[in-house]
């Protein structure tokens, strides 16, 4: 039963159906359905007691962190799972500058072509930095009196 779309958030019941579904050949065949969701049960239950797995105000589960420590724990099960990466960057000048870098990867080529992207607006930013400095030492006014 693949997924057709992605929730913010599901249940853990529903989780934990999902993902035995996803899994059936990593567990024994001698594994009934019930045993393996109920084997996943635990498994969500200790990442959400331990922080991996976020839950909102009504319980359920953060399907984003799912995706990501299923990925972990299954290498390969759940690649058509996306996971959305969140990096925050900070530049060392002043004021110091952050911004946030959300993507949707679906598979190594495309985290690739993403990081290219990232390294390009990177050297952008450092060459704009750079002569955003020294259009400030031009204006200082202790530079412009001597």
């Amino acid at each position: 039963m693949p997924i057709k779309e992605f929730p913010a958030y599901i249940s853990k019941s529903k989780a934990a159906e999902l993902i035995a579904q996803e899994t059936k050949s990593v567990y024994s065949k001698d594994d009934p359905m019930r045993t393996r969701k109920n084997k996943i049960d635990r498994l969500l239950q200790a990442r959400v007691d331990n922080g991996k797995i976020a839950t909102d105000k009504n319980g359920l589960l953060c399907f984003n962190d799912i995706a990501f420590e299923m990925r972990k724990k299954f290498p390969g099960c759940f690649n058509h799972w996306p996971v959305e990466i969140t990096t925050t960057f900070s530049a060392s000048f002043n004021p110091t500058v952050s911004f946030t870098c959300s993507s949707f990867i679906n598979n190594v080529d495309e985290c690739n072509l993403i990081m290219e992207e990232l390294r390009r607006e990177n050297i952008i930013l450092k060459n704009t930095i750079k002569a955003l400095q020294m259009e400030n030492e031009q204006l200082r006014p202790e530079s412009r009196a001597a």
